[in-house]
C-alpha cells in the first residue's frame, strides 16, 4: 500500500504540507475578495436610469428629486408621488415592476415575475454610481449613474 493510504488508516488525514497548501489558498481567496470589494471606489449618485429592452424609459435626477418619463417610456411608466419619495410603476408586455425612489436611493419593491425573489429581495438598493438592478424576465435594468466613470459593476 502507498504512504497516503497508511496515513488515512492511522487517522492522520492531513500532513503539514496539506495544511500549508490549504492555508495559502484561503489567504489568496481572502486577498482577492478584499481587493475586489473593499477597493471599489463609490461614485456619488447623480441619477438613476431605467431601461426596458435597451431603451431608456425613465430617468430620476437625485439632486432635483424628480423623474422624467422618456418618449420610449410613455406607455410603460406611471409615477406616483409618496411621502419621502416617488413610486414608479413600470408595466410592459413582459410584466410589472414597482420601483421606489427614497432618500437618494432606488430599489424594486414589487415584481410579478416568477423569480421575484431575485428582483425584489436579492437585488438590493442603488446607492452609488455603477450600482445596478436587473430583472431578466422583464428585460428591465435600473442603473445608478455617478460622476466620472459610469461603468456598471457586475
Amino acid at each position: 500500500m502507498n504512504d497516503r493510504t497508511e496515513r488515512v488508516r492511522k487517522g492522520k488525514y492531513f500532513v503539514k504540507k496539506d495544511l500549508i497548501i490549504y492555508a495559502a489558498v484561503v489567504i489568496c481567496v481572502a486577498a482577492l475578495f478584499i481587493a475586489v470589494f473593499a477597493g471599489r471606489k463609490t461614485e456619488t449618485l447623480e441619477k438613476i436610469e431605467v431601461y426596458y429592452r435597451e431603451n431608456l424609459i425613465y430617468v430620476y435626477d437625485i439632486s432635483e428629486k424628480n423623474g422624467i418619463i422618456t418618449e420610449a417610456g410613455g406607455k410603460f411608466v406611471e409615477e406616483t408621488p409618496k411621502e419621502g419619495g416617488l413610486s414608479v410603476l413600470v408595466t410592459t408586455p413582459d410584466g410589472r415592476n414597482k420601483i421606489e425612489f427614497e432618500d437618494g436611493e432606488a430599489f424594486v419593491s414589487e415584481a410579478d415575475c416568477s423569480i421575484k425573489a431575485d428582483c425584489v429581495n436579492a437585488s438590493g438598493r442603488i446607492k452609488a454610481g455603477g450600482d445596478a438592478i436587473f430583472c431578466v424576465p422583464h428585460s428591465l435594468k435600473i442603473i445608478g449613474v455617478g460622476q466620472g466613470n459610469n461603468e456598471v459593476i457586475l
